[in-house]
């Protein structure tokens, strides 16, 4: 009987408990043909996992689940543990990885919405939100005579140019309280977008501000779905500090915010960071269409013009400083055409264009600078006169130098 005792000691001994690994107790049989039953311990890692519901999660045991607030989506660990998923509603508070934030259905109200997000280890820098879903009211889209009628907010001049808060986020806005800095407020359709925000040690709020009556548009259908994902700082994922976005790839599209809304957003500061992959060293920015006829559209110029040179961020006091300057602006560090010739980096009007002005067509810019990223600027109005201002969707590629 004494090597049964000594296992039976050991089995119910208490292991030392990783951090990210679970653990639970399974019955055995001790020999064939008996019904003598001893326990063993099983551990298992808290890694991601796939639900049942299509939802990422993390493998938890059942209790842990059941405790930790989440929901039993399918097995994992070869069935001794469970596949544990987490939705957050307004007001919740969660320190897990990979949640998800989602909106009322079918649709949400209007009011305040927010989720808390802590960190789940000390070692979190950032976090990535992925917009499966994002659809709230776009910004105002007021011209200069239903402005005069006083409706959408006051018409503002400036050195003779008459300017509105078209473009702003009047009616609906999405925030995130970052650390140091925060993304821009944004609003109107962002749907298969991502947006970076630095962790805080104070824990992240995700906030959503929807008013009852538009303001120079019409009241969207509110919906959202927001996967929260947290990187440590140790990951080979986590981007630069400071990217509002950050894609991988030797190739991939990249747009302003709300682009599929059609209005580009004003009060935006848009940093979009590319990761250089191993062998090469330029990175080369494209019109994402033939024609380049709808891919950008930076700034309300009068004309269809497109300019790369310094009067593109050239802002006055209220946004613009004359009829020529451009207001909002993509800037692309070191730019230069595929043939070697440097030019501005300062892009806007309705083309990406080479030359100081054209009146048509797209055209690639390259830069060998490291890092490969590119910002986006736009200020608080907007020139009243001109067509719509959609904002961007352009296409990178790296290539070998």
């Amino acid at each position: 009987m004494l090597p049964l005792i000594i296992l039976l000691v050991s089995a119910f001994s208490t292991p030392i408990r990783a951090q990210t690994t679970s653990e639970t107790n399974v019955t055995t049989t001790a020999r064939s043909g008996k019904a003598l039953s001893v326990f063993q311990v099983v551990r298992f890692p808290n890694i991601g996992c796939v639900g049942t519901s299509s939802l990422n999660g993390t493998c938890y045991t059942s209790s842990e689940c059941t405790n930790k607030g989440g929901v039993s989506s399918g097995s994992c660990a070869n069935g001794f543990g469970v596949c544990c998923t987490f939705t957050l509603g307004c007001g919740s508070v969660i320190s897990e990885n990979c949640t998800y934030f989602q909106s009322a259905s079918p649709s949400q109200s209007s009011g305040q919405c927010g989720a808390t997000v802590c960190k789940c280890s000390s070692d979190i820098c950032q976090l990535r939100l992925d917009f499966s879903t994002f659809v709230i009211t776009g910004p105002n889209t007021y011209t200069l005579s239903s402005l005069y009628t006083g409706n959408g907010g006051a018409v503002v001049t400036e050195a003779g140019m008459t300017l509105s808060p078209a473009t702003q986020c009047m009616t609906d806005t999405f925030s995130v309280t970052g650390y140091g800095s925060s993304p821009p407020v944004i609003c109107g359709t962002n749907t298969g977008y991502h947006m970076y925000v630095d962790a805080n040690p104070a824990c992240n709020t995700l906030l959503f501000q929807l008013t009852p009556t538009a303001v120079g548009t019409t009241l969207a259908t509110r919906q959202w779905n927001i996967k929260i994902s947290q990187i440590s700082c140790f990951s080979a994922w986590l981007p630069p500090q400071g990217c509002t976005q950050y894609y991988t790839g030797i190739s991939n599209y990249f747009n302003s915010f709300n682009y599929a809304g059609g209005v580009l957003l004003a009060n935006q500061k848009q940093t979009i960071c590319m990761r250089r992959e191993r062998g090469y060293c330029r990175m080369c920015i494209s019109p994402s269409s033939i024609t380049g006829s709808t891919d950008f559209s930076v700034s309300g110029l009068t004309t269809i013009k497109g300019f790369n040179n310094v009067k593109c961020c050239a802002y006055g006091t209220k946004g613009i400083t004359d009829t020529t300057a451009g207001y909002d602006c993509l800037i692309i560090p070191n730019a230069y055409k595929t043939a070697g010739d440097h030019i501005n980096n300062q892009f806007c009007g309705r083309y990406l264009v080479t030359a100081a002005s054209a009146v048509s067509g797209g055209k690639t810019v390259c830069t060998i600078q490291i890092p490969f990223n590119v910002q986006f600027l736009s200020d608080a109005f907007t020139n009243i006169g001109p067509a719509s201002t959609t904002g961007f969707k352009l296409i990178y590629y790296q290539t070998t130098c």
